[in-house]
């Protein structure tokens, strides 16, 4: 079912790829549709935000200066995706690579007092205002305990709503292959959450 932005989108995508005055104008639009969804699926990819502004700029220039070769203006949103998950992960190996350099100690900036900085896979459960968890906050601390290619698969189909095939197109894998780890991932998520209510029966 396409959506009247997927039909906009579409029109901008052509009126870009053609150049000019009017192609510049119409990449702008493209980046005011697009960047808040973006942004949040490259939050949701790192877990990340402090390195949202830069890595999203990186991933608009890879867009704006690969928008000719995309064949199919309909496949913008998987074919911009794609891109900004790549960039997603080549963030986040460098971010493990600086981890692996620096001391747990320099990294968290425990010698100066600082206090302890949230990477990926850190769970953070914020409480409501009258002192309880919000259930909201129990699915991110969940998703965080995740390994990353489950957590992805997750993000993309439930918080982005893309469909198998998108998904496919983006992840460069067969729609069978997405279908399989979309029934193991939903295995493992429903065995832990099993077991952590045993865990917490009285």
């Amino acid at each position: 079912m396409r959506t009247k932005r997927d039909i906009v989108t579409e029109y901008l995508v052509l009126a870009a790829q053609a150049g000019g005055m009017q192609g510049e104008h119409a990449f702008g639009q493209i980046m005011r549709l697009w960047d808040r969804p973006l942004r949040a699926f490259v939050y949701r990819q790192t877990g990340r935000q402090d390195t949202g502004d830069d890595l999203l700029q990186e991933i608009w220039l890879a867009i704006a200066q690969g928008l000719t070769r995309l064949d199919d203006p309909t496949r913008f949103a998987p074919w911009a995706y794609r891109i900004a998950r790549n960039r997603s992960i080549d963030a986040i190996r460098k971010q493990q690579h600086y981890r692996r350099v620096f001391s747990t100690r320099e990294l968290t900036g425990q010698e100066n007092g600082e206090a302890p900085r949230i990477g990926t896979g850190t769970a953070v459960v914020q409480e409501s205002d009258d002192g309880r968890d919000r259930p909201e906050d129990d699915v991110r601390a969940l998703l965080t305990r995740l390994p990353l290619d489950q957590r992805q698969l997750l993000t993309m189909h439930y918080l982005d709503e893309f469909s198998v095939r998108d998904m496919a197109l983006i992840l460069d894998i067969p729609e069978g292959t997405v279908k399989s780890r979309l029934f193991h991932t939903r295995q493992h998520v429903k065995k832990y959450i099993e077991k952590q209510q045993k865990e917490g029966l009285p």
